[in-house]
């Protein structure tokens, strides 16, 4: 059996023999085919001709992206023909694995001369597909079509969805949608930069309350700095409306006699039941106002006391790890 190994970038320079004995720890004999390239390896795996059992060896190496299965070659001779030679071996594939499998083409145009480009392959080749009689899913297939085109072959080969894929572990989106932090105007810069760079980076909704009048200019600075557009997740609120559509808040101090493990309580309860939660921090040298205060439903510290307060965008990320960790789920990405 042959399979094609893409690598995650980090990996993409890996040396193919590293590749090999990490194989071979594993209890799988592989050669490298001559076929290989950059971020690409194609094996050949000895004593094994099921993608199934020979993804349960290789994914635990995380440095392999995708698994896919070489199933046939085409010799690119001319162009006249080719798309219904790519049409042709597809669909020998599908019926070899079953007819009853949704599918989607992923079609990579590493010779970047061949006439169409990857998105029109696709669109072709998947609609003469369908007439055939096959069903595509674009958003949840059974099953991927994997057409590589180079400069004198055409590489196709098939990989079930759960395999292609790796299979994280992931916060879901309707966790981190609930959870929203809201900031007393920081001070510098550089705090702008950071949270900026947090909301991004998590997808979380922040909000910064324009206390002193001057968020709104302190964020088009960072974002320049940042090169970046301002994020239609961070928002500037007044004081009066910063806890609009909150269902309740959450003031983070360093002066509560609660910690994280009250975080986990109060946090599991709310978002279980749909509820969004606002976690109130001060800036630089403000903490968080009596009036924000007296309309939360409690108070935490976060961590081991040190005497030390921690920046917004450190507190920030400290609470969403406590509260996020408890909703991990897995799933193929």
């Amino acid at each position: 059996m042959k399979l094609i190994l893409t690598l995650e970038p980090y990996a993409r320079q890996v040396e193919t023999g590293k590749v090999l004995r990490d194989l071979e720890i594993l209890g799988l004999r592989a050669s490298l085919d001559s076929l290989s390239r950059e971020g690409e390896l194609i094996v050949n795996i000895e004593d094994l001709d099921n993608i199934y059992e020979a993804a349960r060896y290789i994914r635990n190496l995380e440095y392999i992206c995708h698994i896919i299965e070489l199933k046939d070659l085409i010799e690119i001779d001319n162009l006249d023909n080719i798309i219904e030679l790519i049409v042709k071996k597809c669909d020998n594939i599908l019926r070899t694995v079953s007819r009853e499998n949704t599918f989607k083409i992923i079609c990579k145009r590493v010779d970047k001369k061949f006439p169409l480009t990857s998105v029109e392959v696709c669109k072709i080749v998947g609609r003469r597909l369908e007439e055939l009689g096959h069903v595509v899913n674009i958003h949840l297939p059974d099953i991927y079509l994997y057409v590589e085109i180079r400069k004198n072959i055409i590489l196709l080969g098939w990989s079930p969805r759960e395999i292609y894929h790796k299979i994280r572990e992931i916060v879901p989106s309707n966790v981190t949608r609930n959870v929203i932090p809201i900031v007393l105007e920081p001070l510098t810069l550089y705090e702008y930069m950071d949270l900026l760079q947090l909301a991004r980076a998590l997808g979380v909704e922040l909000r910064i309350i324009n206390s002193r009048g001057s968020a709104s200019k302190m964020i088009e600075s960072a974002c320049r700095r940042l090169k970046i557009e301002i994020p239609v997740n961070v928002k500037v609120v007044s004081l009066e409306e910063c806890d609009e559509g909150i269902d309740a808040l959450i003031v983070l101090s360093q002066y509560s006699s609660r910690g994280d493990s009250y975080l986990r309580e109060i946090c599991r309860s709310l978002i279980s039941r749909n509820r969004k939660i606002g976690l109130v921090l001060g800036n630089e040298i403000e903490d968080v106002p009596l009036e924000l205060r007296e309309k939360a439903i409690c108070e935490i510290r976060l961590g081991p006391m040190t005497g030390q307060p921690m920046r917004s965008t450190v507190a920030i990320a400290y609470a969403l790890g406590v509260i996020f960790n408890m909703f991990t789920i897995r799933e193929i990405t």
